[in-house]
């Protein structure tokens, strides 16, 4: 209801990777939309008319909502031991595998020798388990689900570790579409803070694992792991 009361008439479409979002925006089939920052930066460097207009989740600096995941019998026990192994992100370059490179570089691993993959999380937990690939680096609710299969193992947490406190996601439109619509740019703010109020009010967690369940599919008592802050 935060959208009514702000007196907007929003339509929520899928999203998809930030590079899928960021097209959704260009492309005109998305008035706003979630991305993250490396694809802001890089769409503002290449002259996308792209503007941010607010703050969505940020990385924690103590609870972890991300891992590189593998199997517990794979012989992988640290990120030194993934060269030469495939490891799967839900997108390339984004904000979430950039980390993870940094990670692999300091345990004195070559980015270049492991072998990235692109695979939506939903695909992820079935796919480490029938052996496709060797590792997976699941977030929010994928990895409370991933994370709690017997027989996974979180090797290293390198979002908390290299990125602890920074914002993760932003929400923008194009310069165009602002300048014709600032005031429902303004009103959707307003919608999100109230939202973002709720959801920090430790009594609505039972609703917010309800509303997480029904946007990702998954069974209730599969997303009640940590949950991202806003």
């Amino acid at each position: 209801g935060f959208f009514d009361e702000v007196g907007l008439d929003v339509t929520i479409v899928p999203g998809g990777t930030a590079q899928d979002n960021l097209g959704q925006l260009s492309g005109g089939s998305a008035d706003i939309s979630i991305i993250s920052w490396d694809t802001a930066v890089t769409a503002t460097a290449e002259g996308l008319p792209i503007q941010v207009i607010s703050g969505n989740g940020v990385i924690s600096t103590e609870v972890d909502t991300s891992a590189v995941i593998v199997r517990e019998d794979s012989g992988i026990a640290s990120l030194a031991d993934l060269a030469g192994k495939t490891i799967a992100f839900n997108s390339i370059g984004s904000g979430g595998n950039v980390p993870v490179l940094q990670a692999l570089r300091d345990a004195g691993v070559n980015p270049d020798d492991v072998t990235q993959v692109a695979l939506p999380y939903a695909s992820m937990q079935t796919s480490l388990e029938a052996g496709q690939i060797d590792a997976i680096f699941p977030s929010d609710s994928f990895y409370a689900q991933a994370a709690a299969v017997d027989g996974f193992v979180e090797i290293a947490h390198p979002s908390r570790e290299y990125r602890g406190g920074l914002g993760i996601t932003l929400w923008a439109a194009t310069g165009p579409w602002l300048e014709a619509n600032a005031d429902t740019a303004t009103r959707f703010n307003q919608a999100m803070a109230q939202a973002i109020e709720f959801y920090q009010d430790p009594a609505n967690v039972d609703a917010v694992y309800q509303v997480r369940s029904e946007v990702s599919g998954q069974p209730l008592d599969q997303v009640q792991g940590p949950l991202v802050e806003f």
